[in-house]
């Protein structure tokens, strides 16, 4: 299957003509700013007039970025152009897309294997009630039984998430630290491969979560799985750490 960069905008195009009521058209040559401003002020109760005045105005915008995009001149500040396929240059600069924005398998037989490390964390909230029955429920022991399925989760992620490698781990660590709000995660995953673990500490995190709610959802289904998030990374091109301010923004 070819999947398309431009199909989620020709949807978009499709979603607005529908939702707004209009006739919208892909390039809007016969309108300007200034007539598509007078629109939307001659009737400011009209929704329908406003709606479609928005969706003219938003073509407009995309057709002004399409003509920017011709003969390979910059379309914006960032210096993007053109490829000679007529795609953005932005698209191949995406790994999981070729050129022609198809998803795609990046290949990594080029590179050498390197020690990889990869933690991630997230968040299970519950109530008190589930905080006083975590000893006792009749599934068993949650904590161990999330434990052992988030290690087996990391070792799957390549048949969850359709584009990454398989990867042989030579670690994986699932950490649970129950609180009287809930059960904080956190994953650690290690290899030494041509590509990162980032996916399979992350999976390994959403695994445990998932199924702390199974074997809690006996004593009621109020939960929520909370800021599943990398936390670092080392190996490969760079290092990478989250830092404490966008930490305490997630």
């Amino acid at each position: 299957m070819r999947i398309h960069a431009n199909k989620a905008i020709r949807q978009t195009e499709v979603a607005i003509r529908n939702v707004v009521g209009c006739p919208v058209q892909d390039d809007v040559p016969s309108t300007n700013s200034a007539e598509v401003d007078s629109l939307s002020t001659k009737s400011p109760h009209n929704s329908r007039t406003e709606n479609c005045a928005e969706a003219r105005r938003w073509f407009l915008q995309r057709s002004r970025y399409r003509e920017r995009y011709r003969n390979g001149k910059p379309a914006n500040q960032h210096g993007l152009s053109l490829q000679s396929n007529g795609y953005p240059s932005a698209v191949s600069e995406l790994s999981h897309t070729d050129d022609q924005g198809n998803a795609r398998m990046v290949d990594v037989s080029d590179k050498q294997p390197t020690e990889r490390r990869a933690v991630a964390e997230g968040f299970l909230r519950y109530t008190d009630e589930h905080w006083r029955a975590l000893r006792n429920l009749p599934k068993g022991d949650a904590l161990t039984v999330a434990q052992i399925a988030g290690i087996l989760g990391a070792k799957r992620t390549s048949d969850l998430i359709p584009m990454c490698h398989p990867i042989p781990l030579s670690h994986v660590d699932v950490d649970l630290n129950p609180t009287a709000e809930g059960i904080e995660i956190r994953a650690t995953t290690k290899t030494a491969d041509r590509t990162g673990v980032e996916m399979e500490a992350l999976t390994a995190v959403a695994i445990a979560a998932l199924t702390l709610f199974d074997m809690l959802k006996s004593v009621s289904s109020d939960m929520t799985i909370e800021r599943v998030r990398l936390m670092e990374k080392t190996g490969g091109k760079q290092n990478w750490k989250r830092s404490e301010e966008s930490d305490s923004q997630s």
